[in-house]
C-alpha cells in the first residue's frame, strides 16, 4: 500500500469515528421583563397597566419554561433510546 493510500485510509478512519455530541455550553436565560410595582398607584389606569405587565411577564416566563422543558424532554428521550439500544446490543450478543 502506498503512503498516499495509507494517509487517505487514516484520514477516513479518523473521520469515521463518531464524535461525542456537542451539548450547549451555556444555559440560556429568558428575556422577559419583570414589571416594577410602584409604591403607590396613582389611579385605576396605573393598576390596569401594572396588571397587564404582570400578565405579560407570566406569559413570557411560562413560554420560556415550556419551551425548555420540551427541549429537555427531547434530550431525555434520545438518551433513553441510546440506553435501550446499548442494552439490546448487550442482550443480543450475550454480553450482559
Amino acid at each position: 500500500m502506498t503512503d498516499g493510500k495509507i494517509a487517505g485510509l487514516l484520514v477516513f478512519m479518523i473521520a469515521a469515528v463518531p464524535c461525542p455530541a456537542i451539548a450547549d455550553t451555556f444555559a440560556p436565560s429568558h428575556t422577559c421583563i419583570q414589571p416594577v410595582k410602584p409604591d403607590k398607584f396613582n389611579g385605576n389606569h396605573e393598576v390596569t397597566m401594572f396588571d397587564a405587565a404582570v400578565s405579560n411577564y407570566k406569559r413570557c416566563i411560562t413560554a420560556f419554561v415550556d419551551e425548555h422543558y420540551g427541549i429537555a424532554d427531547l434530550h431525555r428521550s434520545a438518551a433513553d433510546q441510546a440506553i435501550a439500544e446499548w442494552n439490546n446490543f448487550l442482550k443480543d450478543n450475550g454480553l450482559n
